[in-house]
C-alpha cells in the first residue's frame, strides 16, 4: 500500500507543471501588493460613469460601502465572474453599497463588450489614471472600501464565491455606517493626501529607461488596447510588457523581432 501511494505521489509530481523562478515572483508581487494596501486609506478618484455622470470617491465614502472590480474586455476570467458579481449585487443592491465596474478601454469598445455580458451595476471609464492610483496589474481585481475609507479587500482573479470572499466584508463596513462611524468627507480626503500613492513603479521604469529601449517601446503597443505605446500610456500593464522587452534585448533579439513577438504575444497585433 505504501509502495502505492509513492508511486502515485510520484507520478502526479512528474506531471504536475513545476513553474519557474519567474512565475513564482510574477504571482508572489500581486500577494505583497494585496498586503501592502490593506487597510490603508484609498486614494481619491473619479469614476466617469458610461452615463456621463461624474461621481468622487470622496462624495461616497463614508455614506457606502464602495466595492471596485477592474476588468478588461479582452480578458476570460473578468467575462466568466460576471455571473456571481451581477448576483451579488442583486442581493446587497437595496444596502448601503456603491459597486463599479472600471476599465481603461475606448468607450466604444466597452459598450460594445456589455452588449454580449451584461453588468448590472455601474460600470465606468477610465483614462487609467484610476488603474494607476490603485496598482492595478493584473484583471480582474477587486477592491473593497470601508465606511473608513480604508482598503479591507484587495482581490486579484475571477471571484466565483463572492459570498465568501466579498460579503461579510461588505456586511461589516454597511453595520460601520448604519452606526454613524463612516469617515467624513473632510477627514477622507485630508487622510487620503497623507498616504503615499500607489502604483508609481512603472514610471520609474520609463525614467531609467536607455534611448535604445525608449526607441523599442514607442513601437509596441499598450497591452490594454488603447492604440498608445508603452512611452505615451499610463497603463501599468506597460510595466511588465516593459520588462519582457529588456529580457529579450538581452537575448540579443532584434529589435523588429522584439517589437513583432510583444506585440503579438499582447495581441496588440496579428502575428503575419
Amino acid at each position: 500500500m505504501l509502495a502505492l501511494l509513492f508511486a502515485v505521489f510520484a507520478f502526479h509530481l512528474k506531471l504536475k507543471k513545476v513553474p519557474d523562478e519567474k512565475t513564482i515572483s510574477h504571482f508572489a508581487s500581486f500577494m505583497s501588493r494585496s498586503f501592502e494596501v490593506m487597510n490603508k486609506i484609498a486614494p481619491e478618484c473619479q469614476f466617469t460613469l458610461l452615463t456621463g455622470e461624474k461621481i468622487n470617491l470622496s462624495d461616497i465614502v463614508g455614506k457606502k460601502c464602495i466595492v471596485i472590480n477592474f476588468f478588461a474586455t479582452w480578458c476570460e476570467p473578468c467575462k466568466r465572474e460576471i455571473p456571481s458579481l451581477n448576483k451579488f449585487y442583486e442581493k446587497l443592491s437595496k444596502m448601503n453599497v456603491f459597486m463599479v465596474g472600471v476599465s481603461s478601454e475606448k468607450m466604444a469598445v466597452i459598450e460594445k463588450f456589455l452588449e454580449e455580458n451584461k453588468i448590472n451595476f455601474h460600470v465606468a471609464v477610465d483614462d487609467g489614471e484610476i488603474e494607476k492610483k490603485f496598482a492595478i496589474e493584473v484583471y480582474p481585481t477587486t477592491v473593497v472600501i470601508d465606511g473608513d475609507g480604508k482598503i479591507v479587500a484587495y482581490i486579484t482573479g475571477a471571484i466565483y464565491n463572492p459570498e465568501a470572499t466579498l460579503e461579510p466584508k461588505v456586511k461589516s463596513a454597511v453595520a460601520m455606517i448604519q452606526s454613524g462611524k463612516g469617515i467624513s468627507k473632510e477627514q477622507f480626503l485630508k487622510q487620503s493626501k497623507i498616504q503615499s500613492p500607489y502604483g508609481l513603479k512603472y514610471q520609474e521604469t520609463k525614467r531609467g529607461l536607455t534611448e535604445q529601449e525608449k526607441r523599442i517601446a514607442k513601437q509596441i503597443y499598450c497591452p490594454r488596447g488603447c492604440g498608445k505605446n508603452l512611452i505615451e500610456c499610463d497603463c501599468s500593464m506597460c510595466r511588465e510588457a516593459i520588462e519582457e522587452m529588456k529580457e529579450e534585448m538581452k537575448k540579443c533579439t532584434s529589435e523588429k523581432e522584439i517589437v513583432k513577438k510583444i506585440n503579438t504575444r499582447y495581441c496588440s497585433v496579428k502575428d503575419d
